[in-house]
């Protein structure tokens, strides 16, 4: 695959963020608008059943496996704003790859711009993985502390130990490995393109 379809291929990743984080924000004015902002809901396991009630406020449907605590303002706002802040990042991140194989395309391989361009992706990555590991902590930590005690039932974050002789709930999260690697490989191929960099310079210094 040659630069020309790998750059078109990054430009669907373009637009396809884009529609998701268009697609974010009009879920975002429509919950605001629908008067449930105040609902936050987190993917969660338990055994098979019929919907569960956590006090006056809150649920488990385990057929859906969503987990849904109402009256959490603030929590959504947060949550909102780091998932935004996430797509957006991601976003930032394939434009800066778009200028990479645009640059390659030309014959500008190894140069100052894609050795920075380059490390902000590490960057981007980097962060909207931190911010993806908060986000889950305080969230999860909100919604559990929202949920008063039920008799026989035991809700967990997703780093927890069982609870014997009561039905446990586990809310869901999957790590952003993959993003943490992305970032690492980011950062790897900035390096090598300085050191690609600098070798040019001493060759044409040389010559």
């Amino acid at each position: 695959m040659n630069a020309i379809w790998v750059r078109r291929f990054v430009d669907a990743l373009v637009l396809l963020f884009a529609l998701v984080i268009l697609a974010s924000l009009i879920q975002l004015f429509g919950s605001i608008a629908g008067n449930t902002f105040g609902s936050v809901s987190w993917e969660a396991t338990g055994l098979p059943g019929p919907e569960t009630a956590l006090g006056d406020f809150a649920s488990f449907a385990k057929k859906t496996g969503n987990l849904t605590v109402e009256g959490l303002y603030l929590t959504n706002a947060f949550y909102w704003a780091a998932r935004l802040a996430v797509l957006g990042l991601m976003l930032a991140s394939f434009v800066k790859l778009r200028g990479i194989l645009g640059r390659i395309a030309t014959g500008e391989v190894f140069c100052e711009a894609n050795v920075g361009a380059l490390r902000t992706i590490g960057w981007y990555l980097l962060i909207g993985s931190l911010v993806s590991v908060v986000a889950t902590i305080v969230i999860q930590a909100a919604m559990l502390n929202a949920l008063p005690p039920v008799e026989g039932i035991e809700v967990h974050p997703s780093i927890s130990w069982d609870a014997k002789g009561a039905e446990n709930i586990w809310l869901e999260y999957d790590p952003p490995i993959v993003h943490l690697l992305m970032a690492f490989i980011a950062f790897l191929c900035a390096s090598a393109f300085q050191l690609g960099m600098n070798f040019r310079k001493d060759s044409e210094s040389v010559v």
